[in-house]
């Protein structure tokens, strides 16, 4: 086994770091470096190993070799840790002869190194220090690090030109990351799919090439003067991270398959590299996520508009990223583009528009960003350009997109290798601000369902026609309808409308109700939708046909969605009673099962029903009744929820039971429930008592909240389900 320490390694020995790194009969103790300036530094901190700043901090075995450049030979820190006799210096080249074989490592009694570091004196330790950790920070610099990596593989193989190019996963293309010897347009513009060129050929195959002259058909300047090629492919664990090109020009060396064999193995200790410090995690700096993750934060955490939120995160992305302008586009229900606009001056705008240019719909459909150069650009010029980035936000099939605006080429360049953080970065924050935004237009509409069912029982009308006027105005202000059609409608002459109205409501069924886009006798455009409800119940003038819908707001739809059919549904019976005193008159409740239920779990139920539906989830009702007369499962509620998840949803009954709504969850429902019977006999001081438990799952046979309901009542057991 070698033991090997570096001493302020240069640009000579990097190489040989990496070789010793990689093999297994050498254990690299660390590397000494009094001022930290050294050029392999930022290298061995980035590889883990423990830098010092003398050899006190080592205990290193007997005969422990020492890599050191020839100009260090004589340094005194270096000379005096010889004088022990336990340290032998020597040069890149020559360790490199002792490990090809042309001496055998010494023996040494102590093969084993504590991983712990030895003790740190504290004399001249600070300025040291701090230049180690700013070397750190340089290092996990992509702009820093990159040139300097193909910096250091060109020397390896003494290539006068080369590019190092990463790989975006998203797009199935390479981009230039670091350049020496191209042309700035090569350098901004390049983007090269898997199978295109050289370097493609190498990524898609993942082998090495030796190319001895420029390939047919490409016509950069710089390319006539290249006289050879190495192109490695830059993988690591089996990911492709890139592609690493390196050349010679006329005149200089040819170079042969030894050169690619050494370019290989710097690939691979590159490649190493690149994982650690390029993954989406580095791709940012720590200070840039922090500052947009609280300015995010602050701009959603009011009651501001989805639009307004929107907007002010593109600006904050349009400043942060050096963009001049960034768009976010959400899909809306109906197929239109909700966009929000920020500059980096900090201005905004709103607007559902049409898609206008032609990428937004080539990343909707192929979830692949798409990027869209100015096509002016003068070819022989410094490359600034207009670069517009089309990023998906998500998975397919994808609805959002974020299209970002850069006027420098330099700026565009800098972000090709963000643009897979930006976009993970987006997707987690957006799908959480949907999602809000959309319960809390959600519980709007409820909170007004409610009020105007609750006044709507304390209402006397003159005449069935007032009543529904009534109920006309309040379904346009709760879904958005233009016009409301009730069948029977009184109105002089042949209305098409009512003959329509009555057909469609018979076309409902069951189901409750039915959304079309069409709708033959009164409908004059393809973009117009109708929303035709049915009550629960036979009654022949149940039920009504909504007409057109303007957007209640401009993230909803401009067609009637599924929720609008469950919040109108819960109004489908009102036609009906309208001549019907109120003591005599039968409420949406009637449809219920025959023990009384809490008219806001059937209006929970209702929207989880229409969530479960819009994003495949499912979810269960659990209903818990007590066995003993004088405990009831209902007066427990408060104590019972802080025993519970914060997401199940607790609800009384108006005879002593207990419901239980659990959101997104079916397939341990049996160990909510027994949760739920071992809390109801800790709050009841009975650890005994029976507890009666039913159970509805949907999606499942039940349809609606009322036969949730009446499922989960008529299955509650004659025994508890705490063996379940």
């Amino acid at each position: 086994m070698w033991h090997v320490i570096f001493y302020r390694p240069g640009e000579g020995e990097i190489p040989l770091l990496a070789v010793c790194r990689r093999r297994a009969d050498v254990r690299l103790l660390g590397v000494v470096d009094p001022p930290g300036t050294a050029l392999g530094t930022p290298l061995a901190e980035i590889m883990g190993l423990p830098v010092r700043p003398d050899f006190s901090g080592f205990s290193p075995p007997s005969k422990t070799h020492v890599v050191t450049p020839p100009e260090r030979r004589s340094e005194d820190a270096l000379r005096r840790a010889a004088e022990t006799g336990s340290l032998l210096a020597v040069g890149a080249e020559e360790f490199e002869m002792l490990l090809a074989g042309g001496g055998a490592p010494l023996p040494t009694a102590n093969t084993e190194e504590p991983d712990t570091p030895g003790p740190v004196h504290a004399t001249g330790n600070l300025d040291a220090a701090l230049k180690t950790l700013g070397r750190i920070g340089d290092a996990h610099d992509r702009e820093a690090l990159l040139p300097w990596l193909l910096s250091l593989a060109m020397a390896a193989v003494g290539g006068t030109s080369g590019s190092l190019m990463l790989y975006d996963s998203r797009a199935e293309a390479l981009f230039i990351a670091a350049a020496r010897g191209l042309s700035a347009r090569t350098l901004y513009h390049t983007r090269q799919p898997l199978d295109t060129g050289v370097a493609g050929r190498v990524a898609r195959s993942r082998l090495p090439e030796l190319v001895r002259e420029p390939q047919h058909g490409d016509t950069r300047p710089e390319r006539g003067q290249l006289a050879a090629a190495l192109c490695v492919p830059l993988v690591h664990d089996g990911d492709l991270l890139g592609v690493l090109n390196v050349n010679v020009g006329h005149g200089e060396p040819v170079f042969d398959a030894s050169h690619l064999a050494d370019l290989g193995t710097v690939g691979d200790a590159i490649a190493g590299i690149l994982h650690i410090t390029t993954g989406d995690r580095h791709m940012w700096t720590g200070h840039m996520r922090k500052h947009l993750s609280r300015e995010f934060r602050e701009l959603a955490g009011g009651e501001e508009k989805l639009e307004t939120v929107l907007a002010g995160w593109s600006a904050a992305l349009a400043m942060a990223l050096g963009a001049d302008h960034a768009s976010l586009g959400i899909v809306l229900d109906d197929g239109a583009l909700l966009l929000a606009e920020g500059t980096a001056a900090g201005e905004t705008h709103t607007g559902a528009i049409p898609q206008q240019h032609p990428a937004w719909d080539d990343v909707l459909q192929s979830a692949k960003p798409v990027v869209v150069r100015q096509a002016d650009a003068d070819a022989a010029g410094d490359g600034d350009g207009l670069s517009i980035f089309f990023l998906p936000i998500g998975p397919a099939p994808v609805r959002a997109v974020l299209a970002i605006r850069f006027g420098a080429a330099a700026d565009a360049h800098r972000f090709q290798a963000r643009a897979g953080s930006v976009a993970a970065f987006l997707d987690h924050r957006l799908t959480d601000l949907l999602r809000r935004c959309e319960e809390r237009d959600h519980c709007e509409r409820l909170r007004a369902l409610t009020a105007f069912l609750g006044d709507e029982s304390r209402r006397d009308y003159g005449d069935t026609a007032q009543r529904r006027a009534t109920l006309d105005q309040f379904l346009r202000r709760l879904t958005g309808a233009r016009d409301v059609v009730f069948p029977g409608d009184p109105a002089p002459g042949i209305d098409p409308r009512r003959a329509a109205a009555r057909e469609l409501i018979d076309r409902v069924g069951d189901a409750g109700w039915l959304i079309t886009v069409t709708a033959p006798g009164f409908m004059d455009g393809p973009s117009r939708s109708c929303l035709a409800v049915r009550g629960p119940g036979n009654a022949a003038v149940s039920g009504f046909i909504l007409i057109d819908k303007d957007r209640l707001h401009p993230g909803d739809s401009s067609s009637f969605t599924a929720f609008d059919g469950v919040l109108a549904r819960h109004l489908a019976n009102l036609p009906a009673v309208a001549g019907e005193p109120r003591s005599q008159r039968s409420t949406v409740r009637d449809a219920a099962p025959a023990t009384a239920v809490p008219g806001t779990l059937l209006l929970t139920l209702a929207r989880e029903i229409d969530r479960a539906d819009r994003y495949h989830v499912a979810f269960s009702l659990s209903a818990f009744v007590c066995d003993r007369q004088d405990i009831s499962a209902a007066a427990h509620l408060e104590p019972l929820a802080a025993r519970l998840r914060t997401s199940d949803l607790l609800f009384a009954g108006d005879e002593g039971q207990l419901f239980v709504v659990a959101p997104e969850e079916t397939h341990a429902v049996a160990h909510l429930e027994q949760r739920a019977v071992l809390a109801l006999r800790e709050v009841a001081g009975d650890p005994e008592l029976v507890v009666r438990v039913g159970r509805a799952l949907y999606p499942g046979r039940d349809t609606s909240p009322e036969e949730l309901v009446d499922t989960a009542l008529h299955r509650l057991t004659n025994r508890s389900r705490d063996d379940d």
